[in-house]
């Protein structure tokens, strides 16, 4: 039978937070585009997890950026479930959005159960606080920052909203739109995060044990 996990997803130092069911057959790609429907990012951004203090990017960075100790790429966010991480007792980690702006959030699997029969995963249980973040901030952040970065001027922000004042709102968050983003994912054809879930997939036993 087909398991549903249950996530908490919070941006540490800010109020916005989603609590969402995924089928436990979810990539971290996957999760990648669920994280950004439900938080309402902008922008498609590059991304990455922090696991067990070990780094898993999309395919495209790992071989730029990391080599494993027989000189192949390391596993990344498309072969790696969530399933593979409840298996090895891993209920917390951190996912960064968007390496010029620097938005963590921290994921919790807080429960597993059997998946609900007439229930369509991904979905939006519940949540709160818009993301105050629009595509206009989101720019205007990356030209304050880059501008920062070549003048030296801002080495002592320690938020990226420091840069931008962002006013969250409770009780602000829409849970249909929310879904409607999530079903969105879903009725994109071929998209490459979220494609037919029950899709087999081949990991090697080294790339099992990444963790």
């Amino acid at each position: 039978m087909s398991r549903t996990f249950q996530l908490k997803i919070s941006l540490p130092g800010y109020p916005p937070w989603r609590r969402v069911w995924v089928d436990e057959n979810t990539t971290l790609a996957q999760l990648d585009e669920i994280i950004r429907a439900v938080f309402e990012w902008p922008v498609k951004q590059d991304y990455y997890f922090e696991i067990k203090g070990k780094t898993i990017s999309p395919p495209v960075y790992g071989p730029v950026f990391m080599l494993s100790l027989d000189g192949k790429p390391p596993p990344d966010t498309t072969n790696i479930r969530l399933a593979h991480l409840w298996n090895q007792n891993i209920r917390n980690f951190q996912y960064f959005y968007d390496w010029l702006t620097g938005f963590w959030h921290t994921v919790e699997m807080e429960k597993v159960f059997p998946t609900p029969p007439t229930e369509r995963l991904p979905v939006c249980m519940e949540g709160d606080y818009k993301n105050a973040l629009t595509e206009i901030d989101a720019r205007e952040f990356d030209n304050k920052y880059l501008h920062c970065f070549y003048s030296s001027g801002c080495e002592d922000y320690t938020k990226p909203t420091d840069l931008i004042p962002v006013t969250f709102t409770q009780g602000s968050f829409d849970l249909k739109a929310a879904n409607d983003a999530l079903k969105r994912l879903l009725e994109k054809p071929k998209t490459a995060a979220i494609k037919s879930l029950a899709e087999p997939l081949i990991i090697t036993p080294r790339q099992c044990r990444l963790l």
